[in-house]
């Protein structure tokens, strides 16, 4: 059976799912073909981010290295594959573009080697990094980049879009589009918003097993964050719990900090939690051990 998340994976910037300004930035890049250094983040997958890198690549006709940076993220990836690809000219005179995917698993020197390199290489060279921590990525090579945050996009320009994709997906498939399947459509996007690529699974699974039950086994930080104003510890410790990135739960939470009535005991709480992620052995019991902690300053 095809996976239809891949069947319908957009193949070019036209179809990515994007803000109207951001989607028409990027098409002017390429018909002007002058590709800015870009960086993709977002605390949660399944957004889009490596989508939109090769549909951008598909869009411009590049000749493209892909590079998985979680496996190569030493400084001899680098000195080795990257800089024989950039410093190389294209026969085709085609565009070159440079994807680090899960570029937050680098290691600083790669990351640090990388900010004379965009500067030597891009009149040549594009670069795309992709990731969910942005704050694993050092300052000067943020710098270098013009940054989208895919978890930040206003959800009323999303969901339009979202809405059709689906709709399209539906009638594809040779199902009626009426009004059990708009309704199955809409409580899929409300159960599973931003992550597109759950939205087109529970969609799959939905209609090929004649099913109205929508799967919803991930929380979102959106939700997760309204328990902890209510100090609902049980739903707290169920929505954590389903978390496949609680990682990156800290960050999110640092981006609210102004919604805490005690700042400065709710820092301290956050970096302490977010520092012994990195030991312990369970990180969800961890970050429900530091949103319990933090609803002594919410």
């Amino acid at each position: 059976m095809n996976i239809w998340y891949e069947k319908y994976s957009p193949k070019t910037v036209e179809d990515v799912i994007l803000p109207k300004n951001i989607k028409e930035r990027i098409l002017k890049c390429i018909e002007e073909q002058k590709i800015p250094n870009l960086g993709f983040w977002s605390h949660q997958p399944g957004l889009g981010k490596s989508c939109t890198s090769k549909a951008i690549i598909r869009s411009s006709g590049a000749d493209a290295l892909f590079l998985n940076a979680s496996l190569e993220k030493g400084i001899d990836t680098i000195r080795n594959k990257v800089m024989q690809f950039a410093s190389s000219v294209s026969l085709s005179d085609a565009p070159k573009i440079v994807v680090f995917d899960e570029c937050d698993n680098m290691s600083i020197d790669a990351q640090s080697s990388l900010r004379s390199f965009l500067d030597e290489f891009s009149l040549n060279c594009s670069f795309i990094f992709t990731g969910n921590f942005k704050s694993k990525i050092i300052e000067p090579l943020l710098d270098r980049l013009e940054n989208y945050d895919f978890s930040e996009f206003p959800k009323e320009e999303m969901v339009k879009p979202i809405f059709e994709k689906l709709k399209f997906i539906v009638q594809n498939e040779g199902f009626n589009f009426d009004s059990e399947k708009q309704q199955l459509v809409l409580s899929i996007i409300q159960n599973s918003y931003p992550k597109i690529r759950n939205m087109i699974g529970n969609l799959q699974r939905a209609l090929c097993t004649n099913s109205s039950q929508i799967e919803n086994s991930v929380s979102s930080y959106e939700e997760i964050f309204e328990s902890l104003k209510k100090k609902d510890y049980y739903k707290i410790i169920e929505q954590t719990n389903s978390l496949t990135n609680p990682d990156g739960m800290f960050e999110f939470l640092y981006a609210r900090i102004k919604d805490f009535t005690k700042i400065p005991g709710a820092i301290q709480s956050l970096a302490k939690g977010q520092y012994q992620s990195a030991f312990v052995r369970d990180k969800n019991l961890n970050l429900a051990s530091t949103l319990c902690e933090l609803m002594n300053f919410i």
